[in-house]
């Protein structure tokens, strides 16, 4: 099969368990590509989407689905990772889910790659960080934190702005779609979120109810109540703030929508315009893409046939590999 053709069907899962809330485990899925050659092999760590509200590590519309064909032709592993979700859990257990999974790639992920692939390796010099929406505001946090053991990062319509207005007051009720003008909104949506809050520990949120709180909560300026009270997790914040960080890998790559509604591309640039007035050694590029019809999760159609998306996952390789 040509590496070009390689979906997320294709490939072998292992699933294994990288910590424990109570009696709850979070897993993550390791993703090996058909036809691997043996030896040691890059990592992608690639987080979903689903505003920190929905979706799950396996879930593959709510990520990149050009990501296992890039990973066959680097002859890259990615681990897909489950983390807990909103609104049961807050941002901060979040990230510590994050932290925690960063923790057991470099102390666990080596032997149980040998025990179930002898032939293979992964190289943890080599590390790219990929993720999708809120999966990109994840793989921003890994990059801020993390930036010296990354080399590289690739942000889809990321969420790295989440107080902005359209996140803490939600967008005007005109501008929504007739589709969005029927989400829950007021004390129905009040007390749909308190019902989920008092859930337990959720890492999947799939069912159409779960689908609609989320669609609901993010487009009636619910989302940015989650970070108002610690603005150090937003991650513009964190870039501003110079005791925050001091640093992001050597390639960041953004990829945005000027025509997306879901994550306004005002969070991407405000981000890149941030990130400029340091003086870090980075080389970050933001695609904001107005040649094609580019609504949140216009990648879903891309393939590595796509010259605008190779040309960048060239630029990605340099640090990369």
């Amino acid at each position: 099969m040509p590496t070009s053709n390689v979906s997320w069907a294709d490939c072998q899962v292992i699933t294994e368990t990288f910590k424990e809330v109570g009696p709850h485990p979070i897993k993550v899925d390791i993703v090996l590509p058909p036809n691997l050659k043996d030896g040691k092999h890059p990592l992608i760590i690639a987080y979903h989407g689903g505003y920190l509200i929905a979706g799950a590590r396996n879930f593959y519309p709510f990520m990149a689905s050009w990501l296992p064909a890039y990973a066959a032709s680097t002859n890259a592993i990615i681990i897909s990772p489950d983390h807990r979700l909103l609104p049961s859990a807050s941002i901060t257990d979040i990230l510590s889910d994050v932290e925690d999974l960063w923790t057991w790639i470099h102390s666990s992920l080596q032997s149980i790659i040998s025990s179930h692939a002898p032939k293979h390796s992964i190289d943890l010099d080599h590390i790219l960080l990929e993720g999708n929406s809120a999966g990109g505001f994840i793989a921003a946090h890994l990059a801020l934190t993390h930036h010296a053991q990354v080399r590289a990062a690739i942000l889809v319509y990321p969420m790295l702005d989440n107080l902005m207005d359209h996140f803490t007051i939600g967008p005007s009720e005109s501008s929504l779609s007739a589709e969005d003008q029927i989400l829950w909104k007021g004390d129905v949506l009040d007390s749909k979120i308190e019902h989920a809050r008092t859930a337990g520990c959720v890492t999947n949120r799939l069912d159409p109810e779960g689908i609609l709180l989320t669609r609901s909560m993010a487009k009636r300026g619910k989302l940015g109540d989650f970070f108002k009270s610690n603005p150090r997790t937003n991650p513009l914040n964190r870039v501003l703030d110079p005791l925050e960080t001091d640093g992001l890998p050597l390639k960041v790559w953004i990829l945005q929508g000027k025509d997306d509604t879901g994550v306004p591309p005002e969070g991407s640039i405000a981000f890149e315009k941030a990130v400029m007035r340091n003086s870090w050694s980075t080389e970050l590029t933001l695609d904001v893409i107005d040649d094609e019809p580019s609504e949140h999760g216009f990648d879903r159609t891309w393939s590595m046939a796509d010259k605008k998306l190779t040309k960048r996952l060239d630029w990605i390789n340099q640090a990369w590999l």
